[in-house]
């Protein structure tokens, strides 16, 4: 989350997770600008591969990403030491969703908040 770090330490961070073998690394940040030289940014430092693995977006666009990610996730089928593995997962109970968007929409109002201390 980029609320007052710059771009270029960002990337760092970016970096830093996709060294970590993440599977998806989330840029989120209320400023278009940022976002925009974020992704200046990234398209220079970053490898193919690893520009596939990053999704930049604001704030309000976060909810909308995780439930692409959910979604395409869902219902996967894979080869394990020769072994062909399905995994199913199950849709989330009622309030379920609600709870996670909460504990998301906390986590950037803090950092937001943080912002405003300063």
């Amino acid at each position: 989350i980029a609320i007052s770090s710059s771009p270029e330490h960002e990337l760092e961070n970016i970096q830093k997770c996709l060294a970590s073998s993440f599977s998806r690394v989330v840029a989120v940040s209320p400023e278009t600008k940022t976002l925009n030289r974020l992704k200046q940014l990234a398209g220079r430092a970053l490898t193919d591969d690893q520009k596939k693995k990053m999704v930049y977006c604001s704030p309000e666009e976060l909810f909308a990403q995780l439930d692409a990610l959910e979604a395409e996730s869902q219902g996967s089928a894979k080869t394990v030491r020769g072994y062909r593995v399905k995994v199913r997962m199950r849709p989330p109970q009622p309030g379920e969703q609600d709870s996670k968007r909460g504990a998301i929409s906390s986590v950037i109002a803090r950092a937001m908040g943080r912002l405003k201390n300063k």
